[in-house]
């Protein structure tokens, strides 16, 4: 497929951050630095598979990844250092 345009990545940015829980899982990963899933589950008190959902959203638009694994738990973090500014600006 064809790269996209600034402006559809502009898009798809604002897409990302415009959903609430999404926020909140950017900014409780800013204020602890990694979390597991299971934490951000019981913090938020979402469902896993919503988590999951919305932690997938946010790897693959790169702003967390997995930062380590113990045992079969992965904990996240925030893989790009504009996220702060984001939220900041928002």
């Amino acid at each position: 497929s064809a790269p996209l345009t600034s402006t559809e990545l502009a898009a798809r940015l604002f897409r990302v951050l415009g959903d609430a829980t999404r926020l909140r899982i950017l900014r409780l990963l800013m204020a602890e630095g990694e979390l597991h899933q299971a934490e951000l589950v019981r913090r938020l008190g979402a469902s896993q598979s919503r988590v999951s959902e919305h932690l997938a959203c946010l790897s693959w638009c790169g702003f967390v990844a997995v930062a380590r694994t113990e045992g079969r738990r992965a904990y996240y973090a925030i893989t790009d250092p504009r996220v702060a500014e984001f939220l900041e600006l928002g």
